[in-house]
């Protein structure tokens, strides 16, 4: 998705719908164990609230948002 690459980081929820649409599903943050984790692993587990996720063949989209509804990070899984 082209529309993945322009979003960045600070971007408000709004603006992500208007350029990928309406997430497939959204997923919570997990809230679990911090155990093992590092430092900064444990401060965007924090900062994390839930992540849009969009599907298509072969391909995951994920924005993740932190308490302001602004974009705390993105990523993109492809399967082989």
């Amino acid at each position: 998705m082209r529309a993945h690459a322009q979003i960045q980081v600070g971007d408000s929820k709004q603006k992500v719908i208007a350029l990928m649409g309406q997430p497939d599903r959204i997923e919570k943050c997990n809230d679990g164990d911090t155990w093992g984790l590092t430092p900064e692993q444990r401060k965007f587990k924090e900062q994390c609230t839930d992540t849009y996720v969009y599907d298509s063949f072969l391909r995951r989209d994920d924005v993740v948002f932190d308490k302001n509804a602004s974009v705390l990070a993105k990523y993109v899984s492809v399967s082989p």
